[in-house]
């Protein structure tokens, strides 16, 4: 369950966290994946799977959200930061 449920998921949710402010996330297969992480929330025995999928529903909720109602952004951020 470790291997094939929590870890992909965690690692999905890792992708939107360490995405570049200056860059829109749009992938939305977080949100679609987010409903998975409750299979290691009831199911496991471990004490630590159950927080590490507890933690991935927590940062995968948490794109859902952003997808749902996103920031605004300023219309300086659409330009590139290299150019002047």
């Amino acid at each position: 369950m470790f291997i094939f449920i929590t870890l992909p998921l965690f690692l999905l949710g890792l992708k939107f966290w360490t995405a570049p402010a200056y860059l829109r996330y749009r992938s939305k297969l977080n949100t679609i994946l987010a409903p998975i992480t409750f299979i290691p929330i009831f199911y496991s025995n471990h004490i630590d799977m159950v927080f590490l999928g507890l933690l991935s529903c927590i940062m995968n909720c948490y794109v859902l959200w952003y997808h749902s109602d996103p920031p605004p952004m300023p219309k300086d951020f659409t330009k590139n930061p290299n150019q002047r």
